[in-house]
C-alpha cells in the first residue's frame, strides 16, 4: 500500500508538472488575424502540411462525391498505397519529417531519449533548409518535446525560423465570427456527462464495459461531440490564406501540424462545415455516415480555399506543396475501395495520406500506385533543390535504394501516449513487428518480422 501510494504521488507531481508547462505554452486567444506564415512571390516554396489521422482511403469517396476537387486539386499526385510505420502519433510522425531513420524499428536499435530522437527528426527539414538558404515558418510540430501542446523552443537554436503555435488561438475568434457560443455545446454536453458518469459509478462491474461502449458515452449527441477540439484545429485552417502573406524576400518554406481530422464529429453538407444540432443528412455512399470521412473531408476541401489564394496571388507555380498523414484509423464503417482483408485493423491504421504537387505542375489531380511511406515526405520535400539531401545531425542520405529493398517494418503497437513507453525505447513486443513489401492491399505481401 506503501508503494502504491507513493507512486500516486509521484504520478501526480509528474501529471501536474506536464500540465503547468503546457498550460504556459497555449498562451492567449488570437483577437486579431495576420499573418505568420510567410511565402515567397519571386523564388522557391516548400510546404508540408501534416493532417494528424487523415484517412488517406476516404479520398475516392470524396471525389466521387465532390468530383470537382479533382480539378482543384491542380497538379496533386495521390499516392493511395503509402503505409505508415505505426498506428499512433507518438511513434509514425517522427519519420514524417525526419525520414527512415526515425521510423520505430531504427530509434528502437539505438540507447537514446525517445524525447530526444522525436525532436531531432522534428529539426530535420528547418535545419536542412534554413542552412541552404531557406526562411522557414514551422507551427504546432506533433508532440514536440513530447508534450501535447508542442513546445516550439526545441527550435530555437535554429536561425532563419519563425516556430509557433497556432492550434486553438483562433478558436475564441471564429466562434464570434460565426455566431456559435461555446455555451451552445459545452453546457448541454457537461450536464449530460454528469448523468452518465454518475450511471458508469453506481452500475455492476460486469455491465460497465456495456455502458462505455469504448467511450461513446461520453458524447452528448452525435454532432457535439468533441467540437471545441474539431474547432481548435479547423478555425487554423479556415482562417489559412488570411494567416499567408508573400513578403519573404527569400527561397521560404511552411510547415505544419493541424488535427482537423483527427477528431470525430459529424459535419453538415455540402462543404462538411460545422453545425451545433443534430446531423440529419448524409451523403449517398457507404462510407457517408462515418465521422472521420466527416473531419478527413472538412480538412481536404477547406484547404481548396488556401490553394486558390496561393494561385489568386501568382504563388501556386513556385510552390511544392506535401500534404500527408502521420498515420490512419479505424473506420466506424469498413468500406471496399481498397480491400484490406489480413491484418486489416493494422492496415487501416498505417495507410497514410500522401498528395504531392510539385513546381509548375498543373491538370486534374492524377493517382499513383507506387509504393510508398510517410518517411519518403523529407526526401520530396528537397528533392533537386538541395544536392545529396542528408539528415544534418547524422550525414545519412534522406533516400536510398536499400530503404524499401526489402520491404518496410511496422508495428501493431496500441500504446499511444508517451509515458506508455521507455525512456530510450518504444515498448514494443516481438509479435508486434510486421514486414510489408509492393502494394500494401496485397495480403501475401504482410508477413511478421519474428514468426
Amino acid at each position: 500500500m506503501i508503494s502504491f501510494g507513493f507512486i500516486s504521488v509521484m504520478n501526480c507531481i509528474s501529471i501536474h508538472k506536464d500540465f503547468k508547462i503546457e498550460e504556459s505554452l497555449q498562451g492567449n486567444q488570437i483577437v486579431k488575424i495576420e499573418p505568420v506564415y510567410n511565402l515567397s512571390k519571386t523564388e522557391q516554396n516548400v510546404v508540408v502540411i501534416m493532417l494528424d489521422r487523415a484517412m488517406t482511403g476516404f479520398l475516392p469517396y470524396l471525389f466521387e462525391e465532390k468530383p470537382e476537387l479533382k480539378e482543384q486539386y491542380d497538379g496533386f499526385v495521390y499516392y493511395p498505397n503509402t503505409v505508415s510505420f505505426a498506428r499512433f502519433t507518438v511513434t509514425a510522425s517522427s519519420a514524417l519529417w525526419g525520414g527512415y531513420e526515425y521510423q520505430p524499428f531504427e530509434i528502437n536499435k539505438r540507447d537514446v531519449p525517445l524525447v530526444d530522437e522525436h525532436n531531432q527528426a522534428l529539426k530535420v527539414l528547418p535545419k536542412l533548409f534554413t542552412d541552404n538558404g531557406y526562411y522557414v515558418s514551422f507551427s504546432d510540430a506533433p508532440l514536440a518535446n513530447h508534450l501535447s501542446v508542442s513546445d516550439m523552443s526545441i527550435m530555437k537554436d535554429i536561425d532563419n525560423l519563425s516556430a509557433f503555435n497556432t492550434i486553438g488561438k483562433y478558436s475564441q475568434i471564429w466562434m464570434k465570427e460565426k455566431g456559435i457560443k461555446e455555451l451552445d455545446y459545452t453546457a448541454e454536453k457537461i450536464l449530460r456527462n454528469t448523468i452518465w458518469f454518475s450511471i458508469v459509478k453506481m452500475a455492476p462491474n460486469f455491465t460497465r464495459k456495456y455502458i462505455y461502449k469504448n467511450g461513446e458515452y461520453w458524447s452528448a449527441n452525435i454532432s457535439t461531440f468533441e467540437v471545441g477540439p474539431f474547432i481548435d484545429s479547423y478555425s487554423v485552417l479556415d482562417y489559412l490564406p488570411e494567416l499567408t502573406s508573400f513578403d519573404s524576400s527569400s527561397k521560404s518554406c511552411m510547415f505544419l501540424d493541424n488535427e482537423t481530422p483527427h477528431t470525430e464529429v459529424y459535419l453538415s453538407l455540402p462543404d462538411y462545415e460545422i453545425e451545433i444540432g443534430e446531423i440529419k443528412e448524409f451523403a449517398d455512399h457507404e462510407v457517408a455516415k462515418d465521422r472521420l470521412y466527416h473531419t478527413t473531408s472538412a480538412a481536404i476541401i477547406r484547404l481548396v480555399d488556401w490553394i486558390n489564394y496561393l494561385k489568386e496571388n501568382d504563388v501556386y507555380d513556385n510552390t511544392r506543396i506535401i500534404i500527408a498523414s502521420d498515420h490512419g484509423n479505424i473506420p466506424e464503417v469498413k468500406y471496399d475501395k481498397n480491400p484490406l482483408e489480413l491484418h486489416k485493423e493494422l492496415k487501416y491504421m498505417t495507410n497514410a495520406l500522401l498528395l504531392v504537387k510539385d513546381f509548375d505542375s498543373r491538370g486534374t489531380i492524377e493517382t499513383d500506385n507506387s509504393f510508398m511511406c510517410n518517411a519518403d515526405v523529407p526526401y520530396l520535400a528537397t528533392k533537386d533543390l538541395i544536392d545529396n539531401p542528408c539528415n544534418p545531425y547524422t550525414g545519412t542520405p534522406l533516400l536510398s535504394e536499400e530503404n524499401k529493398k526489402d520491404g518496410l517494418i511496422v508495428t501493431s503497437n496500441r500504446k499511444h501516449r508517451v509515458r506508455e513507453h521507455k525512456k530510450n525505447k518504444f515498448n514494443i513486443n516481438d509479435d508486434e513487428w510486421f514486414v510489408v513489401k509492393d502494394n500494401i492491399f496485397d495480403n501475401k505481401n504482410w508477413s511478421k518480422l519474428y514468426e
